[in-house]
Formats: C-alpha cells, sequence, structure tokens
C-alpha cells in the first residue's frame, strides 16, 4: 500500500543522517529532465538521480571519480554494476528516482563479469612465418623472461597470486592444426624457492580484421607482427577456432602425436558431437579457475589450467555415472589428456549441457531476499511454515533425491576397485576422528586470534567457544570410534553451488572434487553422510551471508523478525532435504 510504502521510504531516511545533514553537489548530465545529485556524511556518500519527465529517460552521470565504487539501490539492496572510467548509463521510467549508496567494489553483483586485467604495455613480436614461430626459442624465451610473469599475475587460474616468483618458463607442448597460424599448447612452469607449479596455456594470433571477441583481446600477451600485418598474440581459448578445433577432434577421436607423447581425444561411445563443430560458442565466464565454452546449449567444455598427473576423478565420476543412467548429473562425453612417459594428464572434459537457470546458492539467495520482502517488509504472516515455505521445501527435496539417487548409484556392487563399496576399518575412523580435531583446533585457533579486534557481538561469541574448546574436542574423541559404516565414492565438495536450478529440479555437477587437494585424496572413498552434511552446512551459510548483510530497508524490530523467519527457514529446509534423502537413497 501507499502507506506502507511512505513508512519504509521514512524508516530509510531515518537510518541515514547522510539525507538531512550531508553536503549538496549538483551533477549536470546532458539529459535535463533528469536531477541528478551527491550527499556526503561522514564517509558514506548517496548518489541520487530522478527523472522529471513524463516518460521513460536514460541519462549518461560522470562518475569516474567514484571508480570502481558499487552503485547499490537503497531501497531494495540491489547491487548495480561497478562503476568505470566511461559514462554511467541509467534508464529511468517516468517519474522514477534513484538512491544509491556508493560502495566498495566487493559490493559488486554476483552476476556481474569483471573484464580480465590486461597488461600495461605490449611488447611486439616479428613474425616471419605466423604463429608458430612463437614455438622456437628466440620467442618463447623472449616471451618468458619477459611477459610471462607480469601476465600469470593477472590471470584468475594462476593459483600463487600471494607468493614470490623467481621465473616462468614457457614449453611447447603440441601445434592443434596444419599451418603457421594453428593454435598451440604450451606448458607454463612457474618456479618458486620450494617447488614448481605447472598450467596449461594455449596460445594463438588474432590478426587485425579478423572477427574474434572482446575477451581474445583482453587477454593478449603482445602484439604482432608480419611484414605489413598487426595482430595480438593471445590465450587461444578465446579464439572460436580453438574451441571448433578440439570439439572437432573429440568427434572424431584423433590422436595428435607430440615431440614427448601424443594428445588423445577420447569421445564416450554414445556421445554425438558432430552438431557442436558448427554450432554457436559462449564463454561461461571471461576468467576462472579453469575455463569453459558452451557449443549452443549441446555440451561444455572445461579446460583444465592447472592438469595434473594421474586419473581425473572428475572424467572417472562422470564416467560411471553416465553408464549407470544416473539422471540428475551433466551426462559426461568425452575428454582430451596427454600421454607421456607412460603416464596421463586430463587436460580438458566435455559434458552435456545442462539448461539452467544458475546454482542453488544464488537461488536460495534469492528466495531469502523475496521471504524477507513478503513477510518481513512486507508485514507478518500467519501462514503455516509448510505453506509459507513451499516453494523451498520443494526444491530441498529435489537435491535429497539428486544426491540420494547418485549415492544409490555409487553403492550399487562392482568389481572395479576405484568404485567398490567398502566398510570403514578402525584406521578410517581414526583419520575421519584426528581430521576432525584438526578442523576444531584450528578454528578455535583463529577466533582467539581475531577476536581482540572483533565486534562486541562476535567476541561474545569466540569467548563462548573457547570456554567450551576442551568440551568440544571431547565430544569428538567421544564419536570417534569404530562402529559399521560403508565407504564409498562421494562428490567431496558438496554444496548448494554444485547444484544446478532446471525448472525447480536440481543437478549435481563438478566432480573434480577440492583443486587444492592431490587427486589420489580426492578419489578416496568415504562416508556418503559428507556430502550430506556438506549440503547442510552451505544452507547454514546462506541463511547467516542473508542475516549478516547491513540491510538498510529494515528497522531494529525488523531485522529481530528476519532472524527468526531464516532460523525457521534452516530448520524447514533441513527436514525437507534429509527426508528426501533418506527415502531416495534407500538406506
Amino acid at each position: 500500500s501507499l502507506l506502507n510504502w511512505m513508512r519504509r521510504m521514512l524508516a530509510l531516511r531515518s537510518q541515514h543522517q547522510v539525507f538531512g545533514r550531508g553536503t549538496l553537489e549538483f551533477l549536470y548530465p546532458g539529459n535535463r529532465k533528469v536531477l541528478a545529485y551527491l550527499r556526503r556524511h561522514e564517509g558514506q556518500i548517496v548518489l541520487c538521480v530522478a527523472n522529471l519527465a513524463r516518460s521513460p529517460q536514460a541519462v549518461e552521470l560522470d562518475l569516474r571519480a567514484f571508480a570502481p565504487c558499487v552503485p547499490v539501490e537503497m531501497t531494495g539492496g540491489s547491487a548495480f554494476p561497478p562503476i568505470g572510467e566511461l559514462p554511467y548509463l541509467l534508464t529511468l521510467p517516468p517519474f522514477g528516482f534513484y538512491w544509491f549508496e556508493l560502495k566498495t567494489a566487493d559490493a559488486a553483483p554476483a552476476w556481474h563479469t569483471a573484464a580480465p586485467e590486461m597488461l600495461g604495455e605490449y611488447q611486439t613480436l616479428v613474425l616471419r612465418r605466423g604463429a608458430i614461430d612463437v614455438a622456437g626459442d628466440a620467442l618463447r624465451h623472449q616471451l618468458a623472461r619477459d611477459v610471462l610473469r607480469h601476465y600469470l599475475q593477472a590471470r584468475r587460474w594462476f593459483a600463487a597470486k600471494d607468493r614470490r616468483l623467481d621465473r616462468a618458463e614457457l614449453h611447447f607442448l603440441a601445434a592443434l592444426g596444419a599451418g603457421n597460424d594453428a593454435p598451440m599448447l604450451f606448458e607454463v612452469e612457474a618456479h618458486f624457492d620450494d617447488g614448481v607449479q605447472r598450467y596449461l596455456l594455449p596460445l594463438g594470433v588474432v590478426w587485425e580484421r579478423e572477427e574474434a571477441p572482446v575477451i581474445a583481446k583482453q587477454l593478449a600477451l603482445a602484439n604482432v607482427r608480419r611484414g605489413a600485418r598487426t595482430g595480438v598474440l593471445t590465450d587461444a581459448f578465446a579464439i572460436p577456432g580453438f574451441a571448433r578445433m578440439l570439439i572437432d577432434r573429440l568427434a572424431r577421436e584423433a590422436v595428435l602425436p607430440m615431440a614427448d607423447g601424443e594428445l588423445r581425444f577420447r569421445r564416450e561411445p554414445n556421445a554425438d558431437l558432430g552438431k557442436c563443430v558448427e554450432a554457436p560458442l559462449r564463454w561461461l565466464s571471461a576468467e576462472q579457475s579453469n575455463s569453459s565454452v558452451v557449443y549452443d546449449d549441446i555440451a561444455v567444455l572445461k579446460l583444465l589450467r592447472r592438469p595434473q598427473p594421474g586419473v581425473q576423478p572428475e572424467a572417472e565420476m562422470g564416467r560411471r555415472l553416465t553408464q549407470l543412467g544416473v539422471v540428475h548429473i551433466a551426462p559426461f562425453l568425452g575428454e582430451i589428456v596427454f600421454a607421456r612417459g607412460g603416464a596421463e594428464i586430463t587436460i580438458a572434459l566435455v559434458h552435456g549441457f545442462v539448461r539452467n537457470q544458475g546454482d542453488a546458492w544464488q537461488y536460495t539467495l534469492a528466495y531469502l531476499d523475496r521471504l524477507i520482502d513478503d513477510c518481513v517488509i512486507g508485514g507478518p504472516s500467519d501462514r503455516p511454515d509448510e505453506e509459507l515455505f513451499s516453494e523451498y521445501i520443494a526444491f530441498a527435496g529435489a537435491i535429497g533425491r539428486a544426491l540420494g539417487e547418485l549415492h544409490r548409484a555409487l553403492a550399487l556392487p562392482t568389481d572395479d576397485p576405484a568404485f567398490k563399496p567398502e566398510p570403514a576399518a578402525e584406521a578410517d575412523f581414526n583419520r575421519w576422528r584426528d581430521h576432525a580435531l584438526g578442523e576444531v583446533e584450528r578454528a578455535c585457533t583463529m577466533m582467539d586470534a581475531a577476536a581482540p579486534t572483533a565486534p562486541a557481538h562476535t567476541r561474545e561469541l569466540a569467548e563462548e567457544l573457547h570456554v567450551h574448546r576442551n568440551e568440544l574436542l571431547a565430544a569428538v574423541r567421544s564419536l570417534g570410534h569404530a562402529e559399521s559404516a560403508l565407504m564409498t565414492r562421494i562428490h567431496g565438495d558438496f554444496h548448494l553451488g554444485q547444484v544446478l536450478v532446471s525448472s525447480g529440479d536440481a543437478f549435481i555437477v563438478d566432480f573434480e572434487g577440492e583443486p587444492s587437494v592431490p587427486l589420489d585424496e580426492r578419489r578416496r572413498k568415504s562416508s556418503p553422510l559428507r556430502d550430506v552434511a556438506g549440503l547442510l552446512r552451505s544452507l547454514h551459510y546462506a541463511a547467516a551471508s542473508v542475516g549478516a548483510r547491513d540491510d538498510t530497508r529494515l528497522a531494529p524490530d525488523m531485522r529481530a523478525a528476519r532472524d527468526r523467519l531464516l532460523e525457521k527457514f534452516l530448520v524447514v529446509a533441513r527436514r525437507a532435504f534429509l527426508a528426501a534423502y533418506r527415502e531416495t537413497s534407500g538406506g
């Protein structure tokens, strides 16, 4: 109602002295139908924008002085894209307005994809034949010496940004086609004082006037010139031709010779990848720990940036689950491996594409936001819990059924030693208990160190934890004794972010395991209840994340109502998930 809206606006203004006491600084956009000004008070900056016209309007604001702040809309708490060097574009409905609080860049919305960090200056490499010249000793050593160190530090997939890099080496592995401009695969060796890390870096050349996505230039290492022709040397993952070559060779199950081995493309028997070769491409993200590209909602190829020797658990699990006909996963379609020196290294994986509305983590946060809007800001609800939380009860049940189906399949008898279920032995219980003791010790130590500078409420909780530290450790020791338990292969890193939401159903993805753990450890059998516990903890994280927000829309009494609602949500969501899991897993 208008009355309720007015109450909310008055409550919002009363929580921010900047509206009544802040300085006033007008902006002067080119569209004079839009009024824009800044208010500042005690470090808080608010941008106010109002459309004074009866028709929709667009406006560009010069906000470069506030880059890379994130405008957070104060009446709804929605984060807008970060401010950059270009004019900031806004559109407003007739007589519409925004109140933005300018916050630090870490408040950027989850859907925002930051552009990759580019090198400040590019060297120019002179090529005589084409891109293949980069594989030669002279240019390869020049790149390693002058470019690679700074390039690695700017990449999301480089895992050692906080360590001192002594030197980087670039080793040529293979060219993926005929001709002097074919994309190439290189191995990067990053040397530190205590060891070496190895990464996969495909390289290719994009010549001027060639069609390529913007990301290809953003990921460039150097300029190149061959005669009068110029271009850039870039990460070949961003070049459409590279993605098409990989899927084409996988469809044909090709084998490419290398200097010290061969590159094997292994397609699953029932995988039809022919349509992918000419399919439209979509890159899922500029950069992550791995790099993924989608072939027209048919398949997803994931390039592993830090491949390791040994059996890749995501390929092994995907193959097994697909063969067993497990429904709520992305079907496994194939892999690309290096074979050299008697060992195999998986460098890329291909799965079927699951059309989805995002992952369950973002879905849960959005659901809780809507719940707070409806039942806290909109006034308390007298509906029973089953009706109030009906949407999430159904979804939590879908996750429980998907996980139960997964665990039931992994518990089937088999002669394959990698998947054969086995009872837990005394040594397994001892290992689990010691690991849990270490987790509690580390958590308590971290809390003790952080408590002196923490807010009062957090400090009180930390002190309470410290008082009960020995009781917690004693509880772990008393529970850590051998009983009958079945060990199988499990997901191993299960949480809401590993679940895709598809028309209200749940699909489990990413069987890679914890990337920082060695492959053999990721493949170790354990109790399926570890996955169950991971999901329960993730639900708690989601509720805690929403409850910890500094939501400017909520008065103090509303915050207490929000916390009570979140507690109810946790009880209902856990119950629905566990009931569906128990029913589907069948004991």
